[in-house]
């Protein structure tokens, strides 16, 4: 049973973002990038079925209760250094407020419309 979501509900990034939204029809085209954490079910995929204007895809940390989903890889790896460096207890989403003066930034973003 597919899952799809409407572009209202899907495209929403950040911290408003609801982990059990999805569109189960992307994993069939997905790309692995990588497993996340020591988690042997815990993939970090890209979505070719959406891009950002400069064409950078959509990335993902798909776990067994969810995902996490970022607007690029770019984004995700943000999201990823602040937990991997701060002293924090939850898993991302974080908002972009709280990753400013972090080495987050060193990844700046342009024309963040997401919290």
């Amino acid at each position: 049973m597919d899952i799809e979501a409407t572009d209202e509900d899907y495209f929403v990034y950040g911290i408003e973002q609801d982990s059990v939204t999805g569109r189960t029809h992307y994993l069939r085209d997905a790309i692995v990038v990588g497993k996340y954490e020591d988690d042997s079910s815990a993939l970090i995929l890209l979505y070719p079925q959406v891009k950002t204007a400069d064409g950078e895809m959509e990335a993902t940390i798909l776990y067994h209760a969810g995902q996490f989903r970022a607007p690029s890889f770019a984004e995700l790896m943000r999201q990823l250094s602040f937990y991997e460096t701060q002293d924090i207890t939850h898993v991302p989403p974080y908002s972009q407020q709280l990753l400013q003066g972090t080495c987050a930034d060193k990844l700046p973003m342009v024309n963040v419309w997401w919290k």
